[in-house]
């Protein structure tokens, strides 16, 4: 990644064996124009993924950082608002847009071994690095322009936050700003207390953006303990979230899987 070539050079090997992008006219519903704009955007940010991944790889010790700077790049480039359409509208070819990029991923990581010198300082930067090698607005001028409405995405409508007390000696609510309707609070927090839990459950203020530690745990009618899921859970400012490092362990055996 130090050196602009080492991506652009896996990225026009991909460009160069063509995309399989979804037929015109599949659908009566999406303008075919702005279908296939959005599907040559997607395919060609895929090598950013791959970047994303082989960051992970070499630096795990930094994954926050990797995490962040990946997913400021994606929403800078507008790529959830195009994904989202392409889920509506041509989800059964997701995976042939992704496959180009991942047939290459042996060979990008090949190229970025030998050009990184120092792979977790370049990761560091990988928001930067991709912001001048996977620049989609450069690498797909009228693919960029046609589809400035789905990158921008719907406006969010705006809401006051619910309102939040806490009893004094309860320990104040599971998660601040968190409402449960349709469930009321206290019954929220008796079926947590019988899912093994050690109530009184303590709020850590609002959720911000973070990589945070998390236990899933299942239960037979909230009575009995049958396994936990331990995960990494990371936010980003986007609204987007990364489910990673999954361990599921089962109470009867005790035995530990991915």
């Amino acid at each position: 990644m130090p050196t602009s070539h080492t991506i652009r050079a896996g990225l026009l090997a991909l460009l160069g064996g063509g995309l399989l992008l979804p037929a015109a006219g599949q659908s009566p519903e999406p303008d075919p124009a702005l279908l296939r704009a959005a599907a040559t955007l997607y395919a060609t940010a895929q090598v950013g993924a791959v970047v994303r991944d082989w960051c992970l790889k070499v630096a795990p010790a930094q994954r926050a950082t990797t995490e962040q700077g990946y997913a400021a790049w994606r929403a800078a480039a507008g790529l959830p608002g195009i994904e989202a359409y392409l889920q509506r509208h041509a989800a059964a070819q997701l995976p042939a847009l992704r496959a180009p990029a991942e047939e290459r991923r042996a060979q990008l990581y090949a190229e970025l071994d030998r050009a990184s010198q120092n792979p977790a300082a370049d990761c560091r930067t990988i928001q930067a690095q991709l912001t001048e090698q996977v620049n989609l607005a450069t690498l797909n001028p009228q693919e960029y322009a046609l589809t400035q409405a789905l990158r921008r995405g719907p406006a969010a409508p705006v809401t006051p936050p619910p309102a939040v007390s806490s009893a004094s000696g309860d320990g104040g609510p599971f998660i601040t700003g968190t409402a449960f309707s349709p469930l009321a609070r206290a019954g929220v927090q008796a079926l947590l207390g019988k899912a093994g839990g050690q109530p009184p459950y303590r709020g850590g203020g609002p959720l911000k953006t973070g990589t945070y530690g998390c236990v899933m745990q299942q239960t037979n009618d909230f009575e009995t303990l049958l396994s936990l899921t331990s995960y990494t859970l990371t936010l980003y400012s986007d609204q987007g979230v990364r489910v990673t490092d999954q361990q599921y362990r089962s109470q009867s055996s005790g035995a530990v899987s991915p």
